[in-house]
């Protein structure tokens, strides 16, 4: 059968998680917006009409005082707006995104 790093066992699993919850708690920062699979994990919570609770990662440093990263980006929601209209920071990481797969 196929390994549990299997992308199609993984897609399973996590729509099987999903419709099981009863509040999909998502830990956000750059990262995450910029990941396919967490997108898609966050797609499937919506259209299951799940009670989302998005938890905003706050910056973090190394020993060194640089910001931690991830292989997609900061490890970090990087905007500093706190207003309700915080969500609109993943559109400037999606645009980033684009521009960077393009070069």
């Amino acid at each position: 059968g196929p390994s549990d790093d299997d992308p199609g066992t993984h897609a399973r699993v996590t729509q099987h998680a999903i419709q099981a919850c009863n509040v999909f708690i998502c830990l956000v920062s750059d990262a995450y917006l910029s990941n396919r699979r967490c997108k898609r994990e966050f797609g499937a919570a919506v259209g299951a009409s799940k009670f989302i609770i998005p938890v905003l990662l706050p910056k973090e440093r190394d020993a060194d005082g640089d910001e931690l990263t991830c292989f997609e980006g900061p490890c970090a929601w990087t905007s500093d707006d706190v207003s309700e209209d915080w969500w609109r920071h993943s559109i400037t990481v999606q645009k980033e995104r684009e521009a960077a797969l393009a070069k």
